[in-house]
């Protein structure tokens, strides 16, 4: 490809199956997305978005607060609490951490709802990566906060 012409380029996102890479059908996409999940009756600060992945993991999504999500899955020590209004899509989550993170159309970072996730170690570097500490960290049976640390703030 010659990027000299500024051609725009998209990505279907890919699913992995047996370490095989397949492009999920885009009539099927297994995501969130917020804004298509809220309806006429439902609780506007706690919104239950959870899955189960095709391997029979739980993956589990809520809406904690307009924007911010909370979410792990059954194997998963951590909880993640990401808060998409942060996002300023820089796209480094999704870069690292693809099976967790997806950047939408708007160009924010969204959480995948289907799959296997990444291994906890690459979602908190994920974490890490982001630029506005838009993704915190905790740990499951504690309760504490490991990342963004206090210092950070």
């Amino acid at each position: 490809m010659d990027i000299s012409q500024n051609q725009a380029t998209s990505f279907a996102p890919v699913s992995s199956n047996n370490n095989a890479a397949t492009p999920i059908p885009a009539n099927n996409p297994p995501i969130i997305n917020p804004s298509s999940t809220l309806s006429a009756g439902t609780n506007p600060i706690v919104n239950d978005l959870s899955g189960t992945t095709a391997a029979g993991t739980a993956i589990q999504i809520q809406e904690i607060s307009t924007g911010v999500f909370s979410a792990t899955t059954e194997k998963s020590k951590y909880r993640i609490e990401y808060d998409m209004n942060k996002c300023i899509g820089a796209a480094s989550c999704a870069a690292i951490a693809p099976l967790t993170f997806f950047m939408n159309e708007e160009n924010k970072a969204e959480l995948v709802n289907g799959g296997e996730w990444d291994e906890d170690d690459v979602i908190l570097s994920a974490a890490q990566s982001c630029p506005v500490f838009a993704i915190k960290i905790f740990v499951k049976a504690t309760g504490e906060m490991i990342f963004p640390t206090e210092e950070v703030y």
